[in-house]
């Protein structure tokens, strides 16, 4: 099921995502109304799509931000983001 089709069903307010580079799919419209995000960004050898760069200024732009960058660095972060 797409993000859309779950906030549908039965609305969202927090939103946990861990999808192995899926959350590149996720359409920056359908976070309007959740009021927390926790977010683990997978990039390079660790994503299965490619990077969605609207999705993350799109976040930035609408929520308060905390990132923890992985060890790796360029492999990913953790975002935790907060209504504004």
């Amino acid at each position: 099921m797409t993000l859309r089709e779950l906030i549908d069903i039965g609305g969202c307010n927090f939103l946990k995502c861990d999808c192995e580079g899926a959350e590149w799919t996720i359409n920056p419209e359908d976070l309007k109304g959740v009021r927390r995000i926790e977010l683990e960004i997978h990039r390079g050898r660790q994503s299965i799509l490619p990077e969605n760069p609207d999705l993350l200024t799109w976040i930035e732009s609408n929520y308060k931000v905390r990132k923890i960058e992985k060890e790796g660095g360029d492999d990913g972060a953790y975002w935790h983001c907060f209504e504004q």
